[in-house]
């Protein structure tokens, strides 16, 4: 995931200073004889377009896309295999350029649409979500899902999956990207920081979608940067076939973090390394700096995809191959090591399907009940670790020790009693915030008469400046005092009340509160000049009864 850096020839050459020519056409990496060696294909067979009989040898770096499945020949391939009983086809919606966003749902009953799934979904059985695709020039993981949608469609032993799950497929939830081959969307902005916002098309019909039919277990299949920052910091490359991350912020319920820990990522680990793939923490350069070897794990940040769907209760994994800077080298490889774990993690869930559905329906019901304090600020602290690097010319073997950012291991600095809920004015100024949480399915009710609250939050405007949309926190629009009102406040009827107690508690905190990063405060979302209130206020924990029983969403 992290963006290529530098460009290198590496097939000829033996000096770290001679590994920084530049390669031709699209400037990507050119690996040595060694490690085309070292991360050559595997026995395993994949059927998607890119590997069909005479279209893999056709993989052109001028083409649309540098030669990978185009827009037209997954929709052709999907669509070819519509006639399958436990097969419905169906689209999320359209991207920002007009592209078809598709999805594949399969069930054993047959049902054609998300909302038709969700109306007739046993209580035991799990909701998986498989993504492909979120950076557009991550392409691995949207083949596999196409391979693995073939091998569910066409009968047989992988197809007896859908007895026990509901699983949906999303193989290109950015098709503007792919198209362009680039990581961002055609706003120029990262899809995989806009999950709480949704100020995307893309991001909003995902997410819209998974409201409808919410997942216990999420895949979300990317790749990432084999030399970059590696290369420039520790002339090395990034040694595993794949690296993991569960969802990380502090308020996905601990029962699905458990989970993830003792059930999934080792049965991802086990169906990869039964094809000889090594797995590895998730790990990046954070920063450009050469001098810095600090190497820190995925983020806690709420609008990442892996964030957002865990604090909607299920188990999130994120999985990604090594892949990004290289074309298509080891391209089979990669497809294959998604195709493999994405097929671990559905035989897990599948073996015991009431231990998962359980254990993510104990979870929100956990949250929604929970009066323990809230973790609102958190600091990682710098242990000492190490990266698997791998010599970029003999394909060597270089474990190197290194300051390490682990983002599993937190150490809270702020926390807050939790509150009750919060407020929001009715009006044109809340408009936005009221349809964001509408989206995700957050419950929320209006005033159906005045309600009088005391201990009322409010918050002024102190600094507002502009948003950096592809920060991993895209924060800092907002700077905020809370200013607590000593009388009573009249709320006045028509405006809305988003109550802390829901499964969605974690989405609740993380998107209203003005003290979280990268929440709808600091990134901008509300409306007010520096010195004016918000139209917002945190309600604590007997604030008043209020009285609103019909639903704003």
């Amino acid at each position: 995931m992290l963006r290529f850096l530098g460009v290198f020839w590496l097939g000829f050459v033996l000096t770290a200073a001679a590994l920084a020519q530049e390669a031709p056409a699209r400037g990507e990496l050119q690996q040595a004889p060694a490690l085309l060696a070292r991360y050559a294909d595997v026995p395993v067979t994949l059927r998607s377009p890119f590997f069909a009989e005479g279209r893999a040898g056709s993989y052109d770096p001028g083409r649309e896309a540098a030669g990978f499945t185009t827009q037209a020949e997954m929709e052709a391939f999907i669509a070819a295999l519509g006639n399958a009983a436990n097969l419905g086809i169906g689209s999320l919606g359209r991207s920002l350029e007009g592209r078809n966003i598709p999805y594949l749902l399969f069930t054993a009953e047959g049902a054609r649409s998300l909302e038709e799934a969700a109306r007739n979904q046993p209580v035991d059985r799990p909701v998986v979500w498989l993504i492909g695709q979120h950076h557009g020039n991550e392409p691995a993981g949207g083949e596999a899902m196409l391979a693995l949608a073939k091998d569910l469609a066409s009968g047989g032993e992988l197809a007896e999956l859908t007895r026990a799950l509901t699983i949906v497929i999303v193989p290109r939830s950015n098709p503007d990207g792919a198209a362009a081959f680039t990581r961002d969307t055609a706003a120029k902005a990262d899809p995989n920081r806009d999950h709480l916002l949704l100020t995307l098309p893309e991001t909003r019909v995902l997410q819209m979608a998974a409201a409808t039919l919410p997942p216990d277990l999420v895949i979300d299949a990317h790749e990432f940067t084999v030399g970059g920052r590696w290369l420039a910091k520790f002339e090395a490359l990034h040694a595993t076939d794949f690296v993991y991350m569960r969802a990380t912020h502090p308020l996905v319920p601990a029962r699905a973090t458990v989970l993830a820990d003792q059930l999934f990522l080792p049965a991802i680990e086990a169906a990869a390394a039964s094809a000889g793939l090594t797995a590895y923490v998730y790990q990046t350069s954070p920063n450009a700096r050469p001098e810095d070897k600090t190497v820190a794990t995925g983020g806690n940040a709420a609008g990442i995809a892996r964030n957002a769907f865990g604090l909607m209760g299920a188990v999130s994994i994120l999985l990604e191959t090594r892949g990004v800077g290289i074309g298509a080298q080891g391209f089979q490889r990669r497809v294959a090591t998604h195709y493999l774990a994405a097929i671990g993690a559905l035989r897990a869930a599948a073996a015991d399907p009431a231990r998962l559905r359980r254990a993510v329906a104990e979870g929100r019901q956990e949250a929604a009940r929970s009066h323990a304090d809230l973790v609102v600020a958190h600091r990682v602290p710098v242990v000492q670790g190490f990266v698997p690097l791998v010599d970029p010319v003999t394909a060597a073997p270089r474990p190197t020790a290194v300051p390490f950012i682990d983002a599993r291991h937190i150490e809270p600095t702020v926390v807050r009693p939790r509150p009750a809920g919060y407020w929001l004015a009715d009006g044109e100024a809340t408009a936005p915030v009221r349809e964001a949480l509408a989206r995700r399915g957050i419950r929320s009710c209006i005033l159906t008469a005045p309600a009088t609250v005391s201990g009322a939050e409010a918050f002024i405007v102190t600094a507002r400046r502009q948003v950096d949309r592809r920060a991993i926190n895209p924060e800092g629009g907002v700077s905020t005092k809370s200013e607590r009102d000593a009388a009573p406040v009249t709320l006045p009827a028509g405006s809305s009340y988003v109550p802390v107690e829901q499964p969605l508690v974690g989405l609740v905190v993380a998107s209203l509160d003005p003290d979280a990063a990268g929440g709808f405060v600091s990134a901008g979302l509300f409306p007010g000049e520096v010195g004016a209130r918000l139209p917002l206020l945190r309600l604590p924990a007997g604030a008043g009864a209020i009285d609103c029983p019909t639903k704003a969403n």
